[in-house]
């Protein structure tokens, strides 16, 4: 069995070209050497332009989009559609690698095709050694290192491999796919090479792994180090133009502003066509008049010659990182740790599993909110709520090697309110629905009903201002005027959007009391009904917030009762109000009645405004606000 061996890196670009060279003629002749005139040709993939994936009008050399397609039987319906919590921005963000993360090792496991009687490998040991070195030098500036084994698979009937042979050989000759990444070496028939995206449903099955054609394999090549981006969570740079409908939906424009929710789904590669050269592709984007620019064609997920790929962008890292932890985390070297109960109202009680296959000296536990432990497998209540990210480490008789499962432990003890609110008999009130969240949300339901005494009718609702406002899917799910009841949806996630943790109102509500509305109070209250829940809900899944519900009290203030006799506004009122302004009457016993035109003091705009009812057909007298 081999292990991987470190590579001294070389920037120049002079240097990798020279060397892919050098590489491209052994590899020639080593094939015609070797091989017999009745085996197919094994030549080195790089065409004309320098590039490993094919050239302009040539034949495709990375299928895995093809494959994916195929298996999937679509285009354009999981093009931009996220496939997991990898791809919210804010969770992908918050993985980006800087140099003081722990590199993340990766265990590979190489099989080499030979014929049935061991003759004609399809590469050697210390090839695989040499490709993993290269393979380490591109992913370390992203934290990301693999460790390798390697075995040869004797057998003729898959030594030359034609596109419907692939899954046998996967099913014959694949170990442990749910704990390692199995990549196969032999040479497919039409020139191609594939990975399989984590959110494939095969991704840690036999049927996953990658599938290596011979002249996509050697020393100084990046194919490995871009069909593993694939295996890692990333689609082609060029995905939102050249593997999208046209002009569609999901399709990537040259000079949009905002990317996250199109094309590779990273807002820092910017959008492109298949290009295979190591300079900007040229012409103008026909959806949006704009011209293509430079692009990324250094980026190992792009066409480019090998000897011009040279780089990963730091949110193409993270979704590396946020992948591996989310669905790959039984492919990392080192160790790892499982854990049950994660997600629930606190106080929450978490087991935790530590996995490693080392000899271990010494365990370190941090569980997120201060505590610690230093066993193997310890317990833990979380009585505060949050969203925890747990990291373990040991020191083990060959080093120090660390895990980290972030935002793992979502321990909630959220809630909603709707405030309560005073009106008068013929204005309008607002509610506000309040909400604390400790967790990032992706959907909320809040189901609610007016009915009562004052038999309030619903005006309207608004979020503009409010901590829901930036939501683009909300709408009504139920609404029955005449039941006095509806329910309220917000879909962050439709949008790939999420609603931090935090606290204030998400709804307002605008109801009004009706004329002559008589008795204390109307309940707003929010409670199930029918099929329509009070929910929350986020990446783990979905939960009932706490919840209170509000009340509408009416207003007790009499508008122009000057006199405070009950009976107002009427001439005794009047006259009250003329001897306090003018002969040193009393004071009004309730300023709020005596405020006739409900603003200001008590002076004689009142005074009109009261003149003007009685016996000019004016407007009702009003209270101010209380």
């Amino acid at each position: 069995m081999g292990r991987s061996v470190s590579r001294v890196a070389s920037d120049s670009t002079l240097v990798r070209l020279t060397l892919a060279l050098i590489v491209a003629a052994a590899m020639l002749l080593v094939a015609g050497s070797v091989r017999g005139d009745e085996n197919p040709p094994e030549q080195n993939l790089m065409s004309e332009t320098g590039s490993l994936f094919g050239s302009p009008g040539g034949a495709e050399h990375c299928w895995t989009q093809i494959k994916y397609n195929q298996k999937y039987a679509t285009k354009d319906a999981q093009a931009c559609t996220p496939q997991g919590p990898c791809d919210l921005p804010a969770t992908r963000d918050s993985w980006i690698p800087d140099e003081n993360v722990p590199i993340t090792y990766i265990k590979l496991f190489f099989h080499i095709l030979r014929n049935d009687d061991g003759s004609n490998a399809a590469t050697t040991p210390e090839m695989v050694g040499l490709q993993v070195a290269h393979l380490n030098e591109d992913y370390l500036p992203f934290r990301i290192q693999f460790e390798y084994d390697w075995d040869f698979v004797n057998s003729s009937a898959y030594r030359y491999l034609d596109d419907n042979e692939m899954n046998p050989m996967k099913a014959a000759y694949a170990i442990a796919p749910d704990s390692q990444l199995n990549v196969f070496v032999s040479y497919v028939n039409e020139s191609y090479s594939y990975g399989t995206f984590p959110w494939d449903n095969d991704a840690q099955t036999v049927f996953g792994g990658i599938v290596m054609t011979t002249g996509h394999f050697s020393s100084v090549q990046s194919v490995l180090a871009h069909e593993i981006g694939h295996c890692l969570g990333l689609w082609h740079t060029h995905h939102g133009v050249s593997e999208v409908s046209t002009c569609g939906s999901c399709y990537e424009r040259a000079g949009a502003a905002d990317r996250d929710y199109t094309g590779d789904l990273c807002s820092d590669t910017d959008p492109t066509p298949v290009n295979y050269s190591c300079s900007g592709p040229g012409g103008v984007d026909g959806c949006s008049g704009n011209n293509w620019g430079q692009t990324d064609t250094q980026n190992f997920m792009g066409y480019g010659p090998d000897f011009c790929i040279t780089e990963f962008s730091p949110q193409q890292a993270g979704r590396m990182h946020c992948w591996i932890d989310d669905e790959l985390s039984s492919w990392v070297e080192g160790v790892r740790f499982a854990a049950s109960n994660t997600f629930g109202p606190v106080p929450l009680d978490v087991s935790f599993e530590g996995i490693t296959s080392k000899s271990v000296n010494e365990w370190n536990w941090e569980f997120g909110d201060g505590s610690t432990a230093d066993i193997a497998s310890p317990d833990h209540t979380y009585t505060l709520p949050g969203n925890y990210t747990v990291d373990v480490s040991i020191n083990a008789t060959d080093g120090v090697f660390a895990a980290q499962q972030k935002y793992l432990v979502f321990a909630y003890a959220d809630t909603m309110l709707a405030t309560d609110a005073t009106g008068q008999a013929g204005q309008q009130v607002r509610v506000d629905i309040n909400a604390v969240n400790y967790i990032p949300l992706t959907r909320i339901e809040i189901p609610f009903s007016w009915a009562g005494d004052f038999n309030m009718t619903f005006d309207s609702l608004s979020t503009a201002g409010l901590r829901t406002d930036f939501v683009s899917q909300k709408t009504f799910i139920n609404y029955g005027a005449a039941a006095r009841r509806a329910a309220y949806h917000f879909d962050m996630a439709a949008a790939a959007q999420t609603l931090e943790p935090g606290s204030g109102p998400i709804l307002s509500l605008y109801f009004r009391i009706p004329p002559g509305a008589t008795g204390i109070s109307n309940p707003i209250t929010i409670a199930p009904y029918s099929s329509y829940t009070i929910e929350f809900e986020c990446t783990e899944g979905t939960y009932e917030p706490v919840f209170y519900s509000g009340v509408v009290s009416l207003d007790a203030c009499l508008a122009g009762d000057v006199n405070a006799d009950g009976q107002g506004p009427d001439l005794s009122d009047l006259i009250f109000l003329v001897n306090y302004l003018f002969s040193g009457g009393p004071s009004p016993v309730d300023s709020r009645q005596a405020n006739a035109n409900g603003s200001g003091d008590i002076d004689l705009s009142d005074l009109i405004y009261l003149v003007n009812y009685l016996f000019n057909g004016g407007p009702d007298p009003i209270c101010p606000a209380s």
